[in-house]
């Protein structure tokens, strides 16, 4: 769930820089992309490239991150090595794509899940809490993963419907409709 609304939040975000400002958004996407390989490829000390014809070479992608590196600052750099393109934590991403209650009530939750801090899931099970049964909180769990997972996907699909003009918009706008009606549901917008 986090990597789906963390798809959704970059979506929407590079989608409406990329409106307001093509060019510069395509290039700091690409700047970012290069840092994020960079980073990856020191991390294994440039094994592999050897393997793939017609690869960059170790001084070739370093050219390329000295050439990122003389047109943005320091702490843009930084930034982008960081948190990619939108040089934001997930929670300003949230915040400036008017998606906080998503970020606070979903992604939260489930980064306790990732950090493996959530003992309350872990020993449900175990522990049958006469507060909630272990069966009714994984069926509201599930829920709020469907609701969530479907408003990730209705948004982008919407998104680039329109954008590209696919003859498309029907289905859709009713697949956004059954979404907005889950989230109503299950209290999530």
């Amino acid at each position: 769930m986090r990597a789906v609304i963390e798809c959704r939040l970059n979506f929407d975000l590079f989608f409406l820089r990329f409106l307001r400002e093509p060019t510069d958004t395509m290039r700091l996407m690409l700047d970012a992309m290069m840092l994020e390989k960079m980073k990856q490829m020191e991390s294994v000390n440039f094994r592999g490239l050897d393997l793939i014809p017609g690869a960059p070479t170790p001084d070739d992608l370093r050219q390329r991150e000295r050439e990122i590196k003389a047109r943005r600052s320091p702490s843009e750099v930084k930034a982008l090595r960081k948190h990619g393109f939108s040089q934001m934590t997930v929670e300003q991403r949230a915040r400036e794509m008017h998606h906080s209650d998503m970020y606070n009530m979903v992604y939260r939750n489930f980064s306790r899940n990732v950090h493996g801090s959530d003992y309350a899931e872990c020993l449900s099970r175990e522990l049958e809490l006469n507060t909630v049964p272990h069966a009714v909180y994984t069926m509201e769990r599930d829920k709020v993963s469907f609701s969530t997972a479907a408003f990730c996907a209705t948004g982008i699909l919407d998104l680039t419907v329109r954008f590209f003009r696919f003859p498309m918009l029907r289905r859709v706008t009713s697949l956004r409709k059954q979404a907005n009606k889950l989230q109503r549901a299950n209290s999530i917008t």
